[in-house]
């Protein structure tokens, strides 16, 4: 492993910290998930879209009609 410093507002920290505490993990290991996280997104040339463009993407979906 190797150690980084790494400067946060301190309003960005606390709510890193809210959202590892909600993890059960610590601050460290969930700052290097979401590093992880983004940089897989960015192998696989993935494009993240909004909640708000998701949900509406879905409203847009139609049941699928089953033939017996």
């Amino acid at each position: 492993m190797v150690v980084r410093s790494l400067r946060l507002p301190a309003e960005l920290d606390e709510s890193v910290a809210a959202a590892a505490e909600a993890a059960g993990v610590t601050k460290t290991a969930w700052i290097r998930q979401a590093i992880e996280i983004v940089l897989t997104m960015q192998a696989d040339d993935d494009q993240p879209i909004s909640r708000a463009d998701a949900l509406r993407a879905l409203t847009l979906l139609r049941p699928v009609r089953r033939v017996a």
